[in-house]
């Protein structure tokens, strides 16, 4: 993560950081926009990964797709991570877009930030008004 500027966020975060609430269906890993390659490079040579999903620009109806360039599924087995591309060379510009703060935590390389800790601790989350739910 830490030499591609990648991060794991949404709902695979959260089991990480330790929310007992959450059965995620995937992994999610957020990419600046030039190293998509290396990180699609790294889970199919290496790892094992096959590309199900090459994914569009429009990631959804609701405007999610601001800060988003295109989603990539990767499946190996019942694993499934998707990649989320930037639009630009940050990957953390779609994370304030999540529907919720529930899901708006960051794991790096070396570290993890949790946006909202006090609410999750509680289990509790904000809305996004800017987001239709």
């Amino acid at each position: 993560l830490e030499c591609t500027q990648s991060i794991i966020s949404g709902s695979g975060s959260l089991v990480i950081v330790g929310s007992p609430a959450v059965s995620p269906r995937d992994l999610d890993i957020y990419v600046p926009r030039a190293n998509l390659f290396h990180i699609i490079g790294y889970l199919t040579n290496l790892e094992g990964y096959s590309i199900t999903s090459y994914g569009s620009t429009a990631v959804a109806d609701d405007g999610y797709s601001r800060g988003v360039l295109r989603v990539l599924s990767l499946t190996r087995g019942n694993a499934r991570i998707d990649i989320v591309q930037s639009e630009d060379d940050c990957s953390t510009l779609p994370v304030p877009q999540f529907w919720s703060t529930a899901p708006m935590n960051v794991i790096r390389g070396y570290s993890i930030c949790i946006l909202y800790p006090q609410l999750l601790e509680r289990g509790l989350a904000l809305l996004n008004p800017a987001r239709k739910v």
